[in-house]
């Protein structure tokens, strides 16, 4: 059974990476009082045939300001708050799915082995996003970087692993502006 706190303490880590330098970090009691956070809940891990883990967590949010936080089996909508052309916060509310200035996540698992993952990003918005994703795999403390693909306007983009994944955090979810013949670094994979 892996630790809400472990978890948490992580989510947080990562979610200071994407604020200015020398903010107060909030505590979980703070952000909960802000954006919806999870009830206690169980997901269920497939590492191998006839081998799972189930992992409890709790008062974990799903979006917080630019981040989004997902276990394996989760799909969200969330609305985009944007100022001054950019990116201000995501939301997720679980009482409204009528969102038009969206974007979709969905976290899962294979059904057949190797029980690998599969992350599908969907922007219904009109310019290119971009996002660092850092993974938590079972076998390993802490999270490690992964390579991420900007996802287009009203596209989606698929990401996939060979292997269990137990929890996801994309953060700095902001716009990328592309030059006016389409060619910029920005929408390389990195």
């Amino acid at each position: 059974m892996l630790t809400t706190e472990f978890r948490l303490i992580a989510f947080f880590v990562l979610t200071s990476a994407s604020h200015c330098a020398g903010a107060e970090e909030p505590n979980q009691e703070q952000v909960c009082a802000q954006v919806f956070c999870r009830a206690p809940t169980t997901f269920t891990l497939r590492l191998d045939e006839g081998t799972a883990m189930d992992f409890e967590v709790e008062g974990i949010p799903i979006a917080f300001e630019r981040d989004v936080n997902l276990f394996p089996g989760e799909t969200v909508k969330l609305s985009v708050t944007i100022e001054d052309g950019e990116i201000k916060s995501l939301n997720y509310d679980p009482e409204t799915d009528d969102v038009t200035e969206a974007i979709s996540v969905r976290f899962s698992q294979n059904d057949d082995e190797p029980y690998g993952m599969m992350l599908v990003v969907k922007n219904s918005l009109k310019r290119y996003l971009r996002y660092k994703a850092f993974v938590a795999v079972p076998d390993q403390d802490g999270f490690i970087y992964t390579s991420s693909c900007p996802v287009g306007p009203d596209m989606s983009a698929f990401e996939s692993w060979p292997h269990p994944i137990s929890h996801i955090i994309l953060t700095n979810i902001h716009f990328v502006d592309v030059a006016q013949d389409g060619g910029s670094a920005e929408l390389t994979c990195e």
